[in-house]
């Protein structure tokens, strides 16, 4: 399913996932847009359409950590919803110490639902999804 807005509409109907704040420019990691507070928390990709006033999400990306590991849920917009699962080493501060991802799995339909997002079940459930790949 795409979701197709004038862009201002688009972006104030998005929160961030994590901790609630306003979307903003943040071009990071091929995303253009992102979390005010900390665009690492969750960004995403807005792509204006042909028609100029619309614009469509064509993915969003959460980060989570836990002691060992960093997670990133990447859900991709299109005809379909595919969610992705990339799961990275990381150090004592939170670094990432390789850049190749360690495991990924990928999901047919919208595994997580990012409107009412609990990081503490998000984890657990990845770790679940994890454990029977």
């Amino acid at each position: 399913m795409v979701i197709m807005a004038p862009k201002k509409e688009l972006l104030n109907s998005l929160k961030c996932p994590i901790c609630g704040g306003q979307i903003d420019i943040a071009p990071i990691g091929g995303s253009n847009y992102g979390c005010f507070n900390d665009p690492y928390h969750y960004n995403l990709n807005i792509e204006t359409g042909s028609v100029a006033i619309f614009s469509f999400l064509t993915q969003e990306r959460i980060t989570l950590y836990d002691s060992k590991y960093r997670y990133d849920i990447v859900r991709i917009h299109g005809d379909n919803i595919k969610t992705k699962i990339e799961m990275f080493d990381i150090d004592g501060e939170g670094r990432v110490i390789f850049s190749f991802i360690d495991k990924f799995v990928e999901i047919d339909g919208d595994a997580f639902d990012f409107k009412n997002f609990d990081s503490d079940k998000a984890l657990k459930r990845i770790k679940m999804i994890l454990l029977f790949q």
